[in-house]
C-alpha cells in the first residue's frame, strides 16, 4: 500500500511541476503576472512600513552593505576601465554641451546661483583676505612702480632720459651693489604694511562690480562659447588618467568616510526620518511617493522575467528547482497518510 501512494504521489509531483511549467512559459503568462501584482497591492495595502520592518533592521543593513562589506580591489579597476572607455567614445566628436545643457536650463541654474548674493560676498571676502592674494595684491603693485619709474612718459619724451636712468641705476649698483635689493625689500615691506586699505578697496570694487546683471552677463558670453563646441574638446582640459586618478581618489575617500562617526549619525538620523515620516503609511503610499506603479511593475517583470524562465526550462533547472522544493511535501508521511 505504501508503495503505490508513492506511485500517486509521484504522478502528482510530476503533474504539478508541468503544471507550474506551462502557466510560466505560455502565451496567458502576462496575465497571471497583472493578476498576481494586484493581489499584491491589494495586500501591501493593509501593511504599513512599521508592520514589515524597523528602523533597526535597515540600519543594519545599510552597516552590512556601506560600512562593513569589503569592497574588492577588482571593483575600482574596473570602474577605471570603464571611464576610460566612455571617456573615448565617438558620441564625444558627435554632440555638443548644448545637447546635453540646454539654454533655459543654464539660465535656471545661473539664476538661482545669482540669487546667492550673501555666499558670494563671503567668498569674495575669503579670497581678499588669503595671504596668496596680499601677496599678489603687493607684487602687482611693487612691479607697477617698478616699471614706471623705468618706462614712463619723462623717460620716453626727454631726449637721454632713459640711457641716463640706466647709467644712475649702474652706477649705483657698483657703489653699493646690496642698495638695490634692499630698495626692492623695502618698497615691498612698505606696500605690504599699507596694503589692508588696498585690499578693502579692493573687496569694495569686487563686491559692486560683480553684481548679479554683470555676472550675468559674463557667464551669459562664456556660455554662448562653449555652449557650441564638441564634448570632445573637454578632454584637452582633462585626460582618462585624470578620471581614474579622480576614481580612486573617490574610492580611497568612501572607504575612510564610511568608518567615520559622521556618517554613521548621517546614516542614523535619515533612517530615523524616514521612519517618522512613513513609519505610519501604507505600502501602497509609499511606492506612489517614489513613482512605483503597476504598469511599471508589470512591464519589468515581463522584460526579464519570460527570457530568465525559458532559458532556465530549456536547461532543465526550472524543473529540478520545483522538484527539490516539492519533492518532501509529496513524499512526506502527512502527504502519503492522505493518499
Amino acid at each position: 500500500m505504501s508503495e503505490e501512494k508513492k506511485k500517486i504521489a509521484e504522478k502528482l509531483l510530476e503533474a504539478q511541476i508541468e503544471f507550474v511549467i506551462d502557466q510560466a512559459t505560455n502565451e496567458d503568462f502576462e496575465n497571471l503576472l497583472k493578476e498576481e501584482i494586484n493581489h499584491f497591492y491589494d495586500e501591501i495595502d493593509k501593511l504599513t512600513l512599521n508592520d514589515v520592518v524597523t528602523p533597526g533592521q535597515i540600519k543594519e543593513v545599510i552597516a552590512k552593505y556601506a560600512k562593513e562589506m569589503e569592497i574588492h580591489g577588482a571593483v575600482p579597476e574596473l570602474m577605471g576601465e570603464i571611464a576610460k572607455h566612455v571617456y573615448n567614445h565617438p558620441a564625444h566628436d558627435e554632440h555638443t554641451l548644448n545637447d546635453i545643457l540646454s539654454d533655459e536650463q543654464f539660465k535656471e541654474v545661473l539664476d538661482k546661483s545669482l540669487e546667492m548674493e550673501e555666499f558670494r560676498e563671503r567668498l569674495i571676502k575669503q579670497a581678499i583676505s588669503n595671504p596668496v592674494y596680499a601677496a599678489l595684491v603687493s607684487e602687482l603693485l611693487y612691479n607697477g612702480i617698478k616699471d614706471y619709474a623705468t618706462d614712463n612718459a619723462v623717460t620716453k619724451n626727454i631726449p637721454g632720459a632713459s640711457s641716463m636712468m640706466k647709467l644712475g641705476k649702474n652706477m649705483m649698483n657698483k657703489a653699493a651693489p646690496k642698495l638695490e635689493k634692499v630698495i626692492e625689500e623695502n618698497v615691498k615691506k612698505f606696500i605690504e604694511k599699507n596694503a589692508n586699505s588696498t585690499l578693502k578697496q579692493s573687496e569694495k570694487f569686487l563686491t559692486k562690480v560683480l553684481d548679479n546683471e554683470k555676472i550675468s552677463e559674463i557667464s551669459l558670453e562664456i556660455w554662448d562659447k562653449a555652449k557650441v563646441k564638441k564634448l570632445s574638446s573637454f578632454r584637452k582640459v582633462v585626460s582618462a588618467d585624470d578620471i581614474e586618478d579622480f576614481l580612486v581618489l573617490g574610492y580611497e575617500f568612501w572607504k575612510n568616510f564610511r568608518e567615520t562617526a559622521y556618517f554613521n549619525s548621517l546614516i542614523e538620523s535619515g533612517v530615523d526620518f524616514f521612519f517618522t515620516k512613513y513609519g505610519e503609511s501604507t505600502l501602497t503610499l509609499i511606492l506612489e511617493e517614489v513613482s512605483i506603479e503597476r504598469s511599471m511593475l508589470v512591464d519589468d517583470a515581463m522584460r526579464f522575467a519570460p527570457p530568465i524562465i525559458e532559458l532556465l526550462n530549456e536547461k532543465g533547472i526550472l524543473a529540478k528547482v520545483l522538484r527539490r522544493r516539492l519533492e518532501p511535501f509529496y513524499f512526506s508521511d502527512t502527504t502519503l497518510a492522505i493518499l
